[in-house]
């Protein structure tokens, strides 16, 4: 992560926040305390911004640490397969989840069809959307194209 502070500590918002500072303090505070206020306040706040930057770099730090745990411990346990970007980011974008991993997998619709006992028009109207498939239906799609039914399934957003 970056962010805009310097490592000498100055710039563009630390001098704003103190010229703020030094507006607000001048009716309050006696003209020789006024400057040096404005200056340690704006780097007190100024050090809280740094720290809060450094606590979010470490969460984010282990959050990616623990997201490749996760998969490393997916890989140790057997799975073979992750869903590759390609696949995610069509099925993403509204592609049917059905034609996405068909053509991952290099099937065409007649092979698919195939395979899960179905007949390639069933496969060419769940693709299109033009039907909704049975839940039976699906398993066996999902059976053909050896994925796990949560695979088929649309994204959050398009349910």
């Amino acid at each position: 992560m970056t962010n805009t502070i310097t490592d000498t500590g100055r710039d563009g918002r630390h001098e704003a926040l103190r010229e703020r500072l030094v507006q607000a303090l001048q009716d309050f505070v006696p003209d020789a305390a006024v400057h040096a206020l404005a200056e340690a306040t704006a780097t007190w706040a100024e050090t809280c911004i740094r720290v809060t930057y450094r606590e979010t770099e470490v969460d984010e730090d282990a959050a990616d640490a623990a997201a490749y745990d996760r998969v490393v411990a997916r890989l140790a346990g057997g799975e073979t397969e992750l869903v590759p970007w390609q696949v995610h980011k069509r099925i993403s974008a509204g592609e049917s989840p059905v034609r996405v991993w068909r053509e991952q997998r290099g099937l065409t619709q007649t092979e698919l069809a195939a395979r899960a006992g179905l007949n390639q028009g069933d496969i060419s109207n769940i693709e299109s959307g033009k039907r909704g498939a049975q839940f039976t239906t699906m398993v066996k799609i999902a059976r053909a194209l050896d994925i796990d039914l949560d695979d088929l399934a649309p994204p959050n957003d398009q349910d």
